[in-house]
């Protein structure tokens, strides 16, 4: 844009073209340290990429209830009826405000 406003130039046309600039990836790093440049292969490294990024999951241990220990007894619908009824309108039981 500096360039356009010195050589005498549209400013709007330089910011125009500016705006519809898009950069390319010429080549990307493979996770074993190689580059590429070949289309088809960046396109399955980023695949690869976000598809073990997204599917990642946490693995957390199994808990299991011994019989000795105390259970917690089954919510009865008309217990979430009373509670539900006793809130007042236009409150959030927290100070989150959720």
């Amino acid at each position: 844009m500096v360039e356009a406003a010195e050589a005498g130039k549209s400013i709007r046309k330089a910011h125009r073209s500016f705006a519809n600039y898009k950069t390319k990836m010429i080549a990307l790093r493979r996770p074993d340290g190689t580059v590429t440049a070949s289309r088809k292969a960046m396109e399955q490294i980023i695949h690869d990429y976000y598809s073990d990024l997204f599917d990642s999951y946490v693995h957390l241990p199994s808990y299991k209830l011994k019989e000795d220990e105390y259970a917690v007894p089954p919510v009865l619908p008309s217990e979430i009826r009373h509670d539900i009824s006793s809130v007042k309108n236009r409150t959030t039981p927290g100070p989150d405000r959720i």
